[in-house]
């Protein structure tokens, strides 16, 4: 006997439902701790019989073969889901998935499968909200903590989904629809309003991204996202240190240390690092060697402008800059920034009074001693040497070197001198070397010393 044309019929992509079954449609809105609607749970309930129609009563393989082509039919995932009416399609473009197929309703004998065959299929589907993904649940928290230089904080954003399979064919796209919720909402533009509320930064904070973690459970279909962002003032943190420190000789040294960590991700953080050094720091290195000088009481003057050593450090894929430098103030290092080394020293030969010495024969007391009136000439030598820094011209070095000597010349009024002449001038340069060494001597004498008394040697 034919199957009897019905004004209504169900199908499921290519199999339908004859007779058709009693149909329970229910809607389920679901939200998030926080109120918000998230999708829709939509439950099918197919509560239906597989009669024997071939007229021959107790036909119970045929029956099977029903029950067969109904499994088949239902367990082909991602099919449409369509009711029509006289014709017209009054339900379609569902795609719901398979829960349960239950051929064991409560209330029927063993036996009805020799007429029938009463079943029972539960089908699910999701849909979004208008305006929202669709998801099953999602997670979201905010840390802050301040960090150890005490002038920036770290934001970690931890925010996961579970997403709903709304494919409309064959497919599972839940872990698409937990993707999409999640980066809807990462950024540190969806912190929450009046956060941090008790940490603390310095000055007017901007956020810096940083790192990023994303984890995907394809099977659970979720999507788990933890990013960090440095909120700081500028796009680098600085931190430094100093130390004063005096030796034996009574020569002080400041030393200037720090570090420099530029924000961002990727190259960016080195950019920003560098860019820090050569604008923000290294150009007010030795001003904030001398402010620390004079803080600490210096007794000398500190050779700001040529440091007694200097070294940089980088970790480019860490985004740092480490720097030290030192200063102090020995005499030999407040030179020129184009002079090495200095070296020079004066030497003073004082005149000595004359006398002759006559020896007499048979003379009790012994020779006759003569003050004869004159001195020998006394010597003033200056020597030293010079070295430029490596580029610089062998002419610079010498100029220098002329400086030195015209600042050091003797004068008739320190020398007690009568006479003051220049008896010797040696200039030696040696351009592979960069260096100049010079030696001047001049002769000088001195009013007669008296004969008379002891000499006193003063020093």
């Amino acid at each position: 006997m034919p199957i009897p044309q019905l004004k209504t019929r169900m199908f499921y992509g290519a199999y339908e439902f004859a007779p058709v079954p009693l149909l329970t449609w229910t809607t389920e809105l679901v939200k998030s701790s926080q109120g918000d609607s998230l999708s829709l749970n939509n439950t099918l309930n197919l509560d239906g019989s597989l009669l024997e129609l071939g007229g021959e009563s107790g036909n119970f393989p045929g029956l099977l073969l029903q029950r067969q082509a109904l499994v088949d039919g239902v367990t082909q995932s991602g099919q449409e889901f369509r009711i029509q009416h006289e014709g017209l399609d009054v339900v379609s473009g569902i795609y719901p998935q398979l829960d349960t197929v239950d051929f064991e309703q409560a209330g029927i004998d063993a036996g009805t499968w020799t007429t029938e065959i009463p079943y029972t299929l539960v089908f699910n589907y999701s849909e979004a909200v208008e305006g929202n993904t669709p998801i099953e649940n999602f997670s979201e928290s905010w840390e802050f903590e301040e960090n150890e230089d005490r002038v920036s904080f770290r934001a970690t954003h931890n925010i996961s989904a579970v997403g709903q399979n709304t494919a409309v064919s064959g497919g599972n796209n839940s872990v698409e629809n937990a993707r999409a919720f999640v980066l809807a909402r990462t950024g540190y533009g969806n912190v929450p309003l009046n956060h941090p509320a008790f940490v603390e930064g310095s000055g007017a904070l901007l956020p810096y991204e940083e790192l990023r973690t994303e984890a995907v459970d394809v099977e659970q279909g979720s999507v788990n996202i933890v990013e960090a962002f440095t909120l700081s003032s500028g796009n680098f943190v600085h931190t430094q240190n100093g130390s004063f420190s005096t030796d034996d000789n009574g020569i002080t040294t400041v030393q200037i240390d720090g570090n420099i960590r530029g924000l961002g991700r990727r190259e960016i953080c080195f950019t920003n690092a560098l860019a820090a050094y050569d604008t923000n720091i290294e150009p007010f290195l030795s001003a904030e060697a001398l402010e620390m000088y004079d803080r600490f009481a210096g007794s000398g003057t500190l050779a700001a402008n040529n440091p007694k050593s200097n070294s940089i450090t980088q970790a480019e894929f860490n985004g740092t800059i480490g720097y030290s430098r030192s200063y102090d103030d020995d005499p030999a290092s407040d030179l020129p920034s184009d002079i090495e080394s200095l070296s020079i020293s004066v030497a003073i030969d004082e005149p000595v009074q004359l006398f002759a010495t006559i020896a007499i024969p048979e003379r009790s007391v012994g020779p006759v001693v003569q003050d004869i009136q004159t001195t020998t000439p006394g010597t003033y030598t200056l020597t030293g040497t010079t070295q430029g820094k490596i580029g610089v011209s062998i002419a610079t070095v010498k100029a220098f070197a002329i400086d030195q000597i015209n600042a050091n010349l003797p004068t008739v009024a320190a020398l007690s001198a009568q006479t003051l002449v220049l008896t010797r001038k040696v200039i030696t340069t040696d351009t592979l070397n960069r260096t100049v060494a010079f030696n001047l001597v001049w002769q000088w004498t001195s009013a007669q010393a008296a004969a008379d008394g002891p000499q006193v040697i003063n020093c």
